[in-house]
């Protein structure tokens, strides 16, 4: 899927495998290397214009929805940076 966007020049909104209710993320060692192998898995992919961490989420800096943007994006910004 991800080549034939490449191909066509489809932008692709990525959105990761969490939600807000019932799948957040957690910074384990896990979960780390779950999230950095899927981003190295497809960072070559030059159709994915953006990365999210949770398109269902609202992240606010003083909460625990935090990890979103300290954990995630982190993970992405290392990764794919």
């Amino acid at each position: 899927w991800y080549d034939a966007c490449d191909e066509a020049g489809i932008m692709v909104y990525h959105d990761m495998q969490y939600a807000q209710e019932g799948h957040s993320p957690a910074d384990s060692t896990t979960q780390h290397r779950e999230l950095s192998h899927q981003v190295r898995r497809l960072a070559h992919h030059v159709s994915i214009s953006l990365w999210d961490g949770c398109n269902e989420c609202q992240v606010y800096m003083n909460t625990s929805t935090k990890i979103y943007a300290d954990f995630v994006m982190s993970v992405v910004a290392t990764e794919d940076g």
